[in-house]
């Protein structure tokens, strides 16, 4: 190797790795814009392993030539290299936001980009996705931020631990300088109790684990360990080499098409993409084998590889954002995608975060010149000009629909009575739901939707033995005779207003032994945001809830599911299997109540629709927001059906109720918005729906 090619390496300006990093931000594009690979994902755990190794070289090479390690430069640098770029992206993600966005949304975006400019983006991130109540929200457009969150937690910590390391082995070496055995002997233990945590943690709490800095600390680890023995691992022979980089490569390529969402992530599964970007790293080290990987080294690679930054702060933005534009399919809109990516990435990269890194900015030097260069001054405006240019042009032409008349404040308006006896009148008021050029005046509107769901989800959330009495509606005196007990999951308790609408005015008593999550019929369910002891807990509920309806002998039972049961259903990964075991389940389940002599009635899931949070904007009409049913709601209503015509239950058809008889289905119906987050009915159209209801539970 010639002398230049050495000491790029020791300034760790690799190829190689640089085109590792264009891998990396490629599959993470990839994954968000076509959801395929399927383990596209792990790009982020190749960005850690190479942040691991590239900082931890730089730390180790300081203390060794100095004995120290100076904080203020290494901070310095750290904000020179990270902070511009991402406060840019902060600042014009909210003012897009602001733009496109109605409702509570802009202001959630400004929320989510608080958290993330003070570096605790994962951890928010971690709690929302645990929310229950936030799970039919739509996906935050700084979302991406928590992996950079977690990388600047390891940079707060990092340099204080190879510093109080280096000054032990210093003293006990009485000043001679430290060696990297103690340093390597602590952070292969950190590695190891990650690692194990981590699969715990994956098993246990998936939604945690992967925003988790504890349950990735392990990935930079494995960098930071290649970093440390750095000095032994360049003597592997050319020839091992080759093979190291190879098969690392293909360990990459191999965990993106293998790895599932549901795959146990991010232990042990990312040890596939980790151990692979370690292989490539450690590969291209040997002095008798400079980088020669075409795929990785080549021009285009590098240059990727060098506005990987850019085009990861910026492409989940540009996706999220235009996907409320405009269908969020099609060749169209993935070429409005890459195309607006890249100008924002490119003009970010020349305009904001090279120049700036290349500052002396918050490191002075003595006698150095502080005033910025004209050249640079062109350069970020010109940058800037750019990306103002893309983002007016990519709004203008994007806006093919007029400004709609959409009230963006809080309606108080009642919910129309809509609904009359037998159903008279909806089937029109859908139509002219679907015909609707502008947004109404809506009830709940868009900016209450986070409190628009039926109020009875404070009583009736996981209704127990001891919180029984607090879901019981209506006349507490009434007759068995007159007593409806509603069981399932958050369908059920989304139904509960209409029903209480219904019946509770001629002194019905209606009362809930719901579950959110949990349907009544005796099978096991997961649920991705919640714990590993959520199917066990759902299987003892589901238990008691039948026991409790057969020893109660009220008139009527229902029962209701959300359709999304049927994906949650371990036993079954097809549709068709899982129907058949939802209805073999919920026969048994029909038959266990037959012993209460009360009237069992299955109720069809309102079918999910388009979340308004989500698809409304200042720029669309409500056609943007209008759904089709999906495959997997007639899947699930034949299967109640023919459990009906097997067991003498009565099977309400409900889907008309929101949509038109060929699967068409609006975001509101008259002023009443439909649906609350896609999936659970909000209050105000429960309610509407009492005298159908009514009809459908009684016949009068």
């Amino acid at each position: 190797m010639s002398d230049s090619g050495a000491n790029k390496r020791r300034s760790g300006l690799r190829a190689d790795v640089e085109g590792l990093r264009a891998v990396a931000v490629l599959l993470v594009i990839s994954d968000h814009l076509f959801a395929k690979p399927s383990g596209g994902f792990v790009g982020v755990d190749v960005f850690f392993v190479i942040s691991g190794f590239l900082i931890t070289g730089l730390l180790v090479r300081e203390v060794e030539r100095t004995g120290s390690v100076s904080f203020r430069s290494f901070y310095a640098r750290r904000v020179r290299r990270i902070a511009p770029a991402a406060f840019v992206t902060l600042l014009a993600t909210c003012l897009a936001a602001r733009l496109i966005y109605v409702g509570t949304r802009a202001h959630e975006t400004l929320v989510d980009a608080m958290w993330a400019a003070g570096s605790l983006a994962n951890w928010h991130f971690a709690a929302v996705g645990t929310d229950y109540f936030q799970q039919g929200r739509p996906p935050s457009a700084l979302q991406h931020y928590w992996s950079l969150a977690v990388e600047e937690q390891f940079y707060f910590v990092w340099p204080l631990l190879i510093i109080s390391v280096a000054m032990i082995s210093r003293r006990r070496r009485r000043g001679v300088k430290p060696r990297r055995l103690p340093l390597g002997v602590v952070l292969a233990v950190l590695v190891v109790v990650s690692f194990a945590w981590s699969m715990y943690q994956s098993s246990t709490d998936p939604t945690v684990a992967y925003f988790s800095t504890m349950a990735r600390a392990w990935e930079l680890g494995v960098g930071a360990l290649i970093a440390l023995c750095s000095h032994r691992l360049a003597r592997v022979s050319r020839s091992a080499a080759v093979v190291l980089s190879w098969v690392g490569l293909g360990a990459i390529a191999l965990s993106a098409l293998v790895i599932q969402p549901s795959s146990a992530f991010p232990a042990p599964w990312g040890a596939l993409p980790v151990l692979g970007t370690a292989a490539v790293i450690v590969g291209g080290m040997s002095p008798d084998y400079p980088p020669r990987m075409a795929i990785l080294t080549n021009p285009v690679s590098r240059y990727v590889g060098r506005i990987s930054y850019s085009l990861y702060l910026w492409h989940w933005t540009v996706i999220t954002l235009l996907a409320v534009l405009m269908p969020a399919a099609g060749p169209r809109y993935v070429a409005w995608v890459l195309a607006a990516t890249m100008v924002l990435s490119v003009s970010s990269y020349h305009g904001v975060e090279d120049p700036i890194r290349r500052s002396c900015w918050l490191t002075p030097r003595r006698g150095a010149s502080r005033s910025w260069p004209r050249a640079r001054t062109a350069k970020l405006a010109g940058s800037f000009a750019l990306a103002a240019t893309t983002v007016v042009a990519t709004t203008a032409a994007l806006n093919d629909s007029p400004v709609s008349t959409m009230t963006v404040g809080a309606a108080h308006t009642a919910a129309p009575a809509m609904a009359t006896k037998g159903g008279t009148g909806l089937s029109a008021h859908i139509q002219q739901a679907l015909d609707a050029s502008a947004w109404p005046k809506l009830s709940p509107s868009v900016d209450d939707l986070d409190n628009a769901k039926a109020p009875e989800w404070k009583q009736c959330g996981n209704v127990d033995s001891s919180s029984r009495p607090a879901c019981v509606f209506g006349s507490k005196d009434a007759p068995k005779t007159r007593r409806i007990l509603v069981l399932g999951d958050s369908i059920g308790i989304s139904w509960l207003p209409g029903i209480r609408a219904a019946m509770e005015p001629s002194g019905w008593q209606v009362a809930g032994l719901t579950f959110g999550l949990c349907p009544a019929a005796r099978l096991d369910v997961t649920a991705p945001q919640q714990d590993a002891g959520f199917t066990a807990r759902c299987s003892a509920h589901q238990s008691w809830e039948l026991k409790e309806a057969v020893a109660e002998h009220p008139s009527i039972v229902v029962l209701a599911a959300a359709e999304n049961t049927l994906t949650r259903m371990p036993c079954c990964k097809a549709v068709d299997s899982a129907a058949a075991a939802w209805q073999r389940a919920e026969q048994a389940a029909v038959t266990t109540l037959a012993g209460s002599k009360a009237k069992v009635v299955i109720l069809s899931p309102p079918p999910q629709t388009k979340s308004l949070a989500a698809c409304a904007t200042r720029f669309n009409a409500p056609s943007a927001c209008v759904a089709r049913i999906d495959d997997t709601w007639y899947r699930m209503s034949s299967a109640d059906r023919e459990v009906a015509h097997v067991t003498g239950a009565r099977y309400v058809d409900t889907h008309e109720w929101f949509c038109t008889a060929d699967g068409i289905c609006p975001p509101f119906v008259g002023h009443t918005t439909i649906s609350a987050d896609g999936t659970h009915l909000t209050g105000a159209y429960s309610k509407a729906l009492g005298p159908v209801l009514r009809t459908a539970l009684i016949g009068s």
